[in-house]
């Protein structure tokens, strides 16, 4: 859905544009977004900011506190 959303946008935007040099760089990138998006897509990523769970614990940095007689994993937001 992303892909084809933005792939339309690129388009609409190409059209308006006269000069040669920036059609090939807005195609360019249009092409190398759209792979990305869709790698991200496939992944379930974007399916999880869209129901808002990104704080779950795949998504999170972990880190470990040393402490004399237990250790202990603490999960910390990769956004920090």
């Amino acid at each position: 859905m992303y892909v084809s959303v933005y792939t339309l946008i690129c388009v609409k935007i190409g059209e308006f544009v006269t000069s040669k040099t920036i059609k090939y760089i807005i195609f360019y990138l249009r092409h190398k977004i759209a792979t990305l998006l869709a790698r991200i897509e496939a992944c379930g990523f974007l399916k999880a900011l869209d129901s808002r769970r990104f704080a779950t614990r795949s998504f999170r940095k972990k880190t470990t506190i040393n402490r004399p007689a237990n250790y202990r994993t603490v999960y910390t937001s990769s956004s920090s």
